[in-house]
């Protein structure tokens, strides 16, 4: 049954209701499940290259010997186990921090 809608400034006799607010709802909810299983289904595995395949750097743009260093030593060796690769800790102090930040923003893009 289609509505008519009301000329202008004519009361509308023809309201909302709960009903079809809940109705409405529940067929957004059932077009967006839809949609995302269509997406899904289409999603296929890629196979990909062993990651890290090389050795990691990790640059901390302070001096050796400090907390930032230490953290960063420390953290390497937890990531030497799990990843299965060593782990390089480079130490590019100067210009309070910009230095190491310039190194990495040069470094080449791998990964």
């Amino acid at each position: 049954m289609t509505r008519a809608l009301p000329a202008l400034g004519e009361p509308n006799t023809h309201s909302r209701t709960r009903t079809d607010d809940r109705e409405a709802t529940m067929m957004m909810k059932w077009l967006l499940a839809a949609a995302c299983t269509a997406a899904l289904s289409c999603v296929t595995t890629a196979s990909a290259q062993v990651y890290p395949s090389k050795p990691i750097t990790i640059v901390v743009p302070f001096a050796p010997g400090g907390p930032a260093d230490t953290l960063a030593r420390l953290l390497g060796e937890r990531m030497k186990t799990s990843l299965g690769q060593p782990i390089i800790v480079e130490n590019v102090a100067g210009a309070a921090g910009s230095l190491g930040v310039a190194r990495v923003v040069r470094a080449a893009p791998d990964g």
